[in-house]
This record gives C-alpha cells, sequence and structure tokens, in this order.
C-alpha cells in the first residue's frame, strides 16, 4: 500500500473521530433529546465495554463454551463479588484469584 494511502486514511479517520464527537459538543445546546433518549444514552458506556467483553468471555476456539471456559467462571465470580461489595480493588482480586485457580 503506498504510504500517501496510509495517511489519508489516517486523517479521515481523524476527522470521522473529531466531527462526530464535536457536533454534540457544538451543536448540542440547538438538540433537545427526549427524556427517553438521555436515559438510555447514559447506558451507552455499560453496553459498549460489554460488546467487548462479552466474546472473550463467552467464546472458546470460536465456539460458545461455558463449561470448560475459566474466563467465564472468573467474570461470574467477579460480577458475585461486583453485586455484594461495589469495591473494585475486591472485584479485581476475586476474578484474578478465580482464574488463576482454575488455570
Amino acid at each position: 500500500m503506498n504510504n500517501h494511502y496510509v495517511w489519508l486514511i489516517i486523517v479521515g479517520m481523524v476527522l470521522v473521530a473529531v466531527v462526530s464527537r464535536a457536533f454534540f459538543v457544538v451543536l448540542g445546546d440547538y438538540f433537545n433529546m427526549s427524556p427517553r433518549i438521555e436515559r438510555a444514552m447514559q447506558f451507552a458506556p455499560s453496553v459498549a465495554i460489554s460488546a467487548m467483553l462479552a466474546p472473550e468471555i463467552f467464546l472458546s476456539n470460536g465456539e460458545i463454551n461455558i463449561v470448560d471456559n475459566p474466563l467465564f467462571w472468573s467474570a461470574l465470580i467477579a460480577f458475585g463479588v461486583a453485586t455484594l461489595s461495589r469495591s473494585i480493588i475486591c472485584i479485581v482480586a476475586a476474578g484474578m484469584l478465580t482464574l488463576w485457580l482454575i488455570q
């Protein structure tokens, strides 16, 4: 691939990222979203993180595998600790300890 094409792609991606984020900052006062949409947008970060983590947790060798998958069981334990404690250190420690013990 030509060096010019690489730089053109990088500049294009930067423009798309900046324009898409700046739209809400610059023009956000002129557009009113309904309270229902604003409430739904509060869950966007959680949904994005879940979408990135779900394939890693549930898939093993490209197939859904929860019985023999140590990542699933450590995530399940971490989720249980999260519902009980709300302490980030406890959640991470429980998940890592469970993963270490299973592997």
